[in-house]
């Protein structure tokens, strides 16, 4: 019995919210004139984006079929890749002086250590 009385407090909040709103429980629809203007608008700009989506994506798909745009964005790509190597190339060089760097300097101060420790007497 407490569920069926907890179930039906519950379905009055409910339409109760929904008169609070304007939104008459019966019609489901707006009950006067300024929710009327207002869902009207809020219909319109929906069906505004919606036809802006449409066009856009078919501009898209016209300039992704054009031959001259294929063209121009294999050859950006070839570029990008280009310069993603000359980069990695470049980077790659820098390691390797840095390393010979750090390597001769390694062997100076180990060589510098042993002249000294055999330089000193036992």
């Amino acid at each position: 019995m407490a569920e069926i009385i907890a179930g039906s407090q519950k379905e009055g909040d409910s339409s109760a919210a929904v008169q609070e709103n304007g939104v008459s429980p019966n019609n489901h629809g707006p009950s006067n004139r300024k929710e009327k203007r207002k869902e009207a608008k809020k219909l319109k700009r929906k069906q505004l984006r919606k036809d802006l989506a449409v066009k856009e994506r078919e501009e898209e798909e016209a300039r992704l079929n054009d031959p001259e745009e294929q063209v121009r964005l294999r050859l950006k790509e070839q570029e990008e890749a280009e310069r993603a190597e000359k980069e990695k190339r470049l980077f790659d060089e820098r390691e390797a002086t840095w390393l010979e760097a750090a390597r001769k300097a390694k062997e100076e101060a180990e060589r510098n250590l042993l002249e000294e420790s055999q330089g000193e007497p036992v």
